[in-house]
């Protein structure tokens, strides 16, 4: 969320995203999940896993924010 924030206020994202999947319209919303989730020790399904699972907290927190 640090990173998407700083490219709402650089002007790389548009401060209205209301989605990860929306994030998908500027840039590859993959690489802010990637970058926050190293696969460390994780087998592929673990890491994918937990990938997934990041992205939906990132997609829950943009609706919120979009709701206020």
């Amino acid at each position: 969320m640090e990173e998407i924030a700083y490219d709402m206020s650089d002007g790389i994202l548009p401060d209205d995203v209301a989605s990860f999947s929306a994030l998908h319209d500027h840039v590859d919303a993959n690489d802010y999940a990637s970058q926050a989730v190293p696969q460390g020790d994780l087998s592929w399904d673990d890491y994918l896993e937990l990938l997934n699972a990041v992205e939906t907290e990132v997609d829950r927190r943009l609706k919120a924010r979009a709701a206020m």
